[in-house]
Order: C-alpha cells, then sequence, then structure tokens
C-alpha cells in the first residue's frame, strides 16, 4: 500500500482529500504545513508528498530546501499543488509532479501512482 503524505493548511480541503485518497486506497498522513510535515517524515517515511505551496509557518518552497538537505528524506518524490499559475518558480522548488488548482482527483491518483514504489 503506497503511503501518501498530504501537506495543506486549509482544514476542509486536507480532510476531503485525504477521505478521497483513502477511499483510493492509499496509507494517508497529513500535516499542516512545512514544519510539521518535516516531523511527519521522520515519524514514517511515506513514498510520497503531496504539497501544498502556500501555506504558514513553512511553505512549499521553504519545505523543498528543508526537504533536499536532509538526506534521509531527500528521495523522496513531491508533488506539488498549486494555484500560483504560470508565474510560479517551479525551477527552486523542483516538483517530480505538479497538479494545478483546481484539479480532479483523477489527475492527482495518476501523478501518485507515476511515482510510487514500483511504478
Amino acid at each position: 500500500m503506497t503511503r501518501v503524505l498530504l501537506v495543506e493548511d486549509d482544514d476542509d480541503l486536507r480532510l476531503t482529500l485525504a477521505e478521497l485518497l483513502v477511499e483510493e486506497g492509499y496509507d494517508l498522513t497529513h500535516a499542516r504545513d512545512g514544519r510539521e510535515a518535516l516531523a511527519c517524515i521522520e515519524r514514517e517515511r511515506p513514498d510520497v508528498v503531496v504539497l501544498d505551496y502556500m501555506m504558514p509557518t513553512m511553505n512549499g518552497a521553504e519545505f523543498r530546501r528543508e526537504q533536499r538537505r536532509r538526506p534521509e528524506m531527500a528521495t523522496i518524490p513531491v508533488i506539488l499543488m498549486t494555484a500560483a499559475g504560470p508565474s510560479l518558480d517551479l525551477a527552486s522548488i523542483q516538483p517530480d509532479a505538479v497538479v494545478t488548482k483546481p484539479f480532479a482527483i483523477p489527475k492527482l491518483v495518476a501523478a501518485i501512482e507515476m511515482l510510487s514504489p514500483g511504478a
């Protein structure tokens, strides 16, 4: 079973996405911001991180810099969720995949499947 860490500060969206991803068969953990996500990764290593870009405390770009700095978590693939559009500097974030908000769940599931172990 693929372990997914969902990082989203909007409580309603996070809980809705969490429910939908569990229904899709994923083992899910979720966090409200980048700092909480780093702690989750240290406790239980996910296979894939689904990461919101705009969050308080530690945004998506800050999370990615810290994640890449730590060898024990640097290789975990990240799917970036964003509503920021083309103005976003993806080169500085280096996500493995991007889903633009709003998105359909099948698009997110396809990205997770593409990056899951054994894909």
